[in-house]
């Protein structure tokens, strides 16, 4: 069923917003727009407005943008839409929602709104009727879930367009060794774990060998970085197999041994599970 009425989007631009953030956003919105009256329904077009609290605003990256005085807008949008920002934020934002930010944000986010639901495996997050994007290039996401809501269709002729393809998870993008950074026992635990990355690992021995208990290591890798120990092993051995496989050529299964698995099998399901990926993508080079 076609929608009655333009959509009015309004697009906030504040000192120090991502520049790709703010352009992308207008980028997929427009071509939506221009590739509405190809889509069988004809959906309505997207009203898209550049709003500010300031007569002028300087991008993060010191582009001058006009944007129309907030004030003097008619009546509220439909959506507004915040690009990403690249200053601090203010101390409460969405306190007991869903949301997710940058990977290796996450536990600087953690630690800054410890209220908020914070998933950085997603790309998006929605939470009733907020959403959230994971990067400034998640905006690409962000603005086409715009378009999906809008029109199932037109989205999908605006991603065929703008060749954006399906990105289901962050957790390809993750680096366990950055992650771990943020908490001198993550770091610790990260150095154990590599070191003993082809055998048997147990995590009572991690614990025992950080001198710390099983639960503090458990609560202290679920505050940091959003998992447990176990995902935490497995994100650092399919971090080394994906070198492994991109770098070396050593073969499947001696990959997988050498990082704990006793063969392709095992390795090529967990690639799947948490890449959505193959271990001849990997080896190809190809994006997860």
């Amino acid at each position: 069923m076609s929608i009655v009425s333009d959509m009015d989007v309004a697009v906030l631009a504040v000192d120090g917003c991502f520049d790709s953030g703010l352009s992308a956003v207008l980028d997929v919105l427009a071509t939506a727009n221009a590739l509405r009256e190809d889509v069988p329904t004809s959906p309505t077009a997207f009203t898209v407005t550049i709003v500010g609290l300031q007569k002028q605003v300087r991008t993060g990256n010191g582009l001058i943008v006009n944007p129309v005085p907030a004030k003097k807008m008619a009546q509220p949008p439909d959506l507004l839409v915040m690009p990403a920002l690249g200053v601090k934020t203010p101390n409460e934002i969405i306190d007991g929602r869903l949301a997710t930010t940058s990977w290796w944000l996450g536990p600087a986010f953690r630690s800054q709104y410890p209220a908020v639901l914070v998933d950085e495996t997603r790309i998006l997050a929605q939470d009733a009727r907020i959403t959230t994007a994971g990067a400034a290039f998640a905006h690409i996401d962000l603005a086409l879930s715009i378009v999906q809501q809008h029109s199932p269709s037109l989205a999908d002729l605006t991603a065929r367009y703008l060749l954006i393809g399906d990105a289901p998870s962050q957790a390809a993008f993750a680096v366990p060794a950055l992650l771990a950074r943020a908490d001198p026992t993550m770091a610790a635990f990260e150095r154990w774990v590599r070191q003993r990355l082809s055998e048997p690992l147990q995590i009572s021995a991690a614990a025992r060998d950080l001198g710390i208990s099983e639960r503090t290591l458990q609560r202290t890798t679920a505050s940091v970085v959003g998992m447990s120990p176990l995902h935490f092993i497995q994100q650092v051995r399919l971090d080394e197999a994906t070198f492994l496989l991109r770098d070396t050529s050593m073969s499947a299964n001696a990959i997988a041994a050498a990082v704990g698995y006793r063969n392709a099998g095992t390795l090529r399901a967990l690639v799947r599970k948490r890449r959505h990926s193959t271990l001849r993508a990997l080896r190809a080079g190809r994006p997860t």
